[in-house]
């Protein structure tokens, strides 16, 4: 591994005239405190050359204008040493008004992150049912990644204690899944 960022930390901050509340999906138990982030002698993660990370935040939106927030990002640059800050303003304008207008990798990205929330059974999934998350699952782009997904959430779904049925209906998909993998 090529690393190209150490102790790399991500911090989102949100205008409260405009985000009513948010909260991080994941990384809860690596979650930095806030007076925390420009603290190098805390921990981060290491990024590898060619590697991506993503953060996801849930937002709840007071108004649909103007500028939401920022994301900040902090590494030490592994070869100078030195630490490094980056940081992007977020604004309402970049929201889609429908999931189906965000982008594929997007898309992709909340469908694992709502299918992790229901695997650790959380607070935020209660009462929606797996199979919600299927019928989004089954719209994701036809690609490895969102085939792949789609198929994970289904194989769970059928597996879970109490419910019955098969794949059966996926073995097509699966099958031309894993033919354009060979054909790569």
């Amino acid at each position: 591994l090529e690393v190209v960022a150490r102790d790399a930390k991500a911090q989102g901050e949100f205008d409260p005239s405009v985000v009513e509340r948010y909260r991080l999906l994941g990384y809860e138990k690596r979650d930095v405190a806030d007076q925390d982030f420009r603290n190098d002698d805390v921990d981060g993660g290491e990024v590898g050359a060619g590697h991506a990370v993503t953060v996801l935040y849930e937002l709840k939106l007071r108004g649909d204008g103007g500028r939401v927030g920022s994301v900040n990002l902090r590494f030490i640059d592994p070869d100078t040493g030195s630490p490094r800050e980056l940081a992007q303003d977020i604004e309402a304008a970049q929201f889609r008004d429908r999931f189906e207008a965000a982008s594929p990798g997007f898309r992709v990205t909340a469908v694992a992150a709502r299918f992790a929330e229901h695997l650790r059974q959380s607070y935020w999934v209660k009462g929606e049912r797996l199979q919600d998350v299927m019928a989004v699952a089954q719209r994701l782009p036809q690609d490895p990644i969102g085939l792949g997904l789609a198929w994970h959430v289904h194989v769970h779904r059928e597996i879970v204690p109490g419910v019955r049925g098969t794949v059966a209906h996926f073995d097509g998909r699966r099958a031309a899944l894993d033919q354009r993998v060979r054909d790569r």
